[in-house]
């Protein structure tokens, strides 16, 4: 094989592998809704690993800055959001009406 040949077969796998992972990286990543249910068991289950602190030190109320118990919250919502991943064109993605 040719110096020359090899040069370009190497500069095409190098254009094909930056181009995969571009892809990789650029390409949209869908969604998978859970329950408020499901939501929760995994929040406990994380919490019992963890060996986090009760709920009450974490809700303290020591000023303006305290933080809610931790837990699993339900917020209402409306309006969207805007995805833009790098050159791509950018997606707008309405919010559900209760965020969880």
């Amino acid at each position: 094989m040719s110096r020359r040949r090899r040069q370009l077969l190497v500069a095409a796998t190098v254009v094909v592998l930056v181009g995969a992972a571009g892809a990789f990286v650029l390409w949209p990543r869908g969604t998978t809704e859970v329950s408020k249910q499901e939501a929760l068991d995994d929040f406990r289950s994380r919490a019992a690993q963890t060996g986090s602190g009760s709920a009450s030190d974490a809700a303290r109320s020591d000023g303006p800055a305290a933080l809610p118990a931790p837990g699993v919250y339900t917020y209402s919502a409306s309006g969207q959001e805007e995805v833009k991943l790098g050159p791509l064109p950018a997606d707008a993605r309405p919010l559900p009406a209760t965020v969880t």
